[in-house]
């Protein structure tokens, strides 16, 4: 081999692996930007601001599978809440399961939609603040 096919072959070899380096940088930078979105995310939908929480645009295939998970769950979850139409009760029964899931966010999700949701009687908003309360005190 001549000396300038060498020389070409290490300057490719280098250039290669300079704009590996620098491709690896971004994904890994880019997933920090996603993985501080989803927390952001997480931490808008414990303060019960649902719309804030709604607004925030994550790319779910850069986070690992049980935050994605996680999220579209939850993102699922807004959805639903959000929607007058759903009944009340099903929100009720919704919180009660995830509080039984341990999933204590989803759950005070749904019970926080109740006593905001028009339709609920005072017997159900009753009911979900006091699974609030048993909430906070776990």
């Amino acid at each position: 081999m001549t000396l300038v096919k060498r020389q070409f072959s290490v300057f490719f070899l280098l250039c290669h692996l300079v704009l590996l380096g620098n491709l690896s940088l971004t994904v890994s930078a880019q997933d920090a930007s996603d993985l501080q979105l989803f927390d952001q995310f997480m931490q808008q939908v414990e303060k019960g601001d649902y719309e804030a929480a709604q607004h925030i645009n994550i790319d779910v295939l850069r986070l690992d599978p049980k935050q994605r998970v996680k999220y579209l769950q939850v993102l699922q979850d807004l959805e639903r809440m959000a929607d007058v139409k759903t009944d009340p009760a099903v929100l009720l029964s919704s919180g009660r399961d995830a509080a039984a899931k341990l999933q204590g966010v989803r759950a005070t999700g749904f019970f926080k939609a109740v006593l905001k949701h028009p339709n609920a009687s005072e017997i159900q908003k009753q009911q979900a603040s006091t699974a609030l309360a048993k909430l906070r005190r776990q």
